[in-house]
């Protein structure tokens, strides 16, 4: 793994230039450190490309080694195993805290769905999620993430929560109707972080909803902001509350000029449309000083605090 680490620094030391335009080349390597352990090429260079999907995953630009120890907590769960899941109630969700960078304080929190596997595993939704969608067991597991928050704000009437919600499920009438049946004083209280709203194609049916939802008292805000196309073309044409830059972005702020004024923007043509501005992957210092810089309102990261269960959630506040 230090050869390969060695590799992807000398990658870094090269430059390419494309009109004028000086360009830096990054590179993420997945090895697979023990091929004598299977019986095919094929298997060997499978386990090499999880691993490799591992390193984009985790922020792109570094090396990841296949373990059969880690892939085993990384297990992913059939259709069948999650459906058992759900009936049995094994979907919990965690809370991490979304500061006020100014004040210090916590604005709100953001509920992050887990799943226990019969074996005791905590799994994330990357395990579970992508193999339910577009399923009737996804829209269960969204009604139960509603359910959860429901009782969680009752149990909490002092604090704010967001829950994370694709296109589609604001054109689920079930799902609506769940959430036109919480009481006022719940919806108040529910941030509905909408993700993937770029080039989806029912964007103006989604649009109506968005603005029937706030209507009813929910603050509405969008999830991952310059992941993919996002353009802010669409934000003139929503009525949201917040936005969140997504992590990609703002881990490179302190020290890439083109993050660093991306979200200068961002946050000037938020701030005069008054929209809330919240950054992701709050890490370190560094990245929290130029965002305070900038004048970004809101941080959500580890250096701020990390996912707790429900009954550890006062001491997450910081």
């Amino acid at each position: 793994v230090l050869f390969f680490d060695r590799l992807r620094q000398a990658f870094k030391k090269f430059r390419v230039k494309v009109d004028g335009h000086e360009i830096k080349l990054t590179v993420s390597i997945g090895v697979n450190i023990s091929p004598e352990r299977v019986r095919t090429i094929e298997e060997a260079i499978e386990k090499a490309d999880r691993a490799l999907y591992r390193a984009k995953r985790d922020g792109k630009d570094r090396v990841r080694a296949y373990s059969e120890k880690a892939e085993g907590l990384r297990k992913r769960l059939s259709v069948s195993e999650i459906m058992k899941a759900l009936e049995e109630e094994r979907l919990v969700c965690y809370y991490q805290p979304i500061m006020s960078l100014e004040r210090d304080k916590v604005s709100h929190y953001e509920a992050l769905a887990r799943m226990m596997t019969s074996e005791g595993d905590m799994l994330t939704p990357v395990q579970f999620l992508d193999q339910i969608k577009d399923t009737f067991a996804y829209t269960k597991m969204v009604k139960m993430v509603v359910e959860i928050n429901r009782k969680f704000l009752e149990d909490n009437p002092h604090l704010q929560v967001s829950i994370n919600l694709i296109p589609t499920d604001l054109l689920d009438r079930s799902v609506i109707k769940l959430l036109q049946s919480l009481p006022q004083k719940i919806r108040e209280r529910m941030i509905l972080e909408i993700t993937e709203v770029e080039g989806i194609p029912s964007f103006e049916r989604v649009k109506k909803a968005i603005t029937r939802l706030r209507k009813l008292g929910f603050s509405v805000g969008i999830d991952d902001f310059g992941a993919g196309y996002s353009n802010l073309i669409n934000l003139t044409q929503l009525q949201i509350d917040f936005l969140k830059i997504d992590g990609t972005i703002i881990k490179e702020i302190h020290k890439n000029k083109t993050s660093y004024l991306l979200t200068k923007m961002v946050n000037e043509f938020c701030m005069e449309m008054g929209i809330k501005v919240i950054a992701e992957y709050v890490e370190n210092e560094k990245v929290l000083a130029s965002l305070q810089d900038i004048g970004v309102e809101f941080g959500q990261g580890y250096l701020l605090g990390k996912p707790v269960p429900p009954g550890e959630v006062h001491s997450a506040t910081i």
